[in-house]
């Protein structure tokens, strides 16, 4: 048997190719979304990062809901979306993670320090 090779190949291509079609429609799909994050985010979060809500324990607005709202956001911005994306999904996070330290409740006796304590 012949001994492998320690050269190595170098290929060149110096020919410039346009993108396929579908790469195109990904990136526009991106884009779309970044606006859609961007969008969603101005609507329904304060500048503290805050989820416009009224906090309570038990509804369909606790906290793993809330921070649901962010659910694909790091996701997107790891395919290729600007880092607005990533930006607003840490706002995002740390306000839901403060806004739901700071809601207590006499209801529910875990939560009477803070529904994450």
């Amino acid at each position: 048997m012949p001994e492998p090779s320690n050269r190595t190949k170098i290929i060149s291509v110096d020919t410039p190719t346009p993108p396929p079609y579908w790469a195109l429609l990904e990136w526009e799909l991106t884009r779309n979304q970044t606006a859609a994050v961007e969008a969603f985010y101005a609507r329904y979060f304060d500048e503290r990062g805050y989820l416009l809500c009224v906090p309570r324990r038990g509804g369909d607005d606790g906290p793993d809901d809330a921070a649901e709202n962010l659910a694909g956001w790091t996701m997107l911005h790891a395919l290729g979306a600007p880092d607005i994306v990533l930006e607003l999904y840490r706002k995002g996070w740390e306000g839901d993670l403060r806004q739901y330290a700071e809601t207590r409740t006499v209801e529910v006796s875990f939560a009477r320090d803070g529904m994450y304590y």
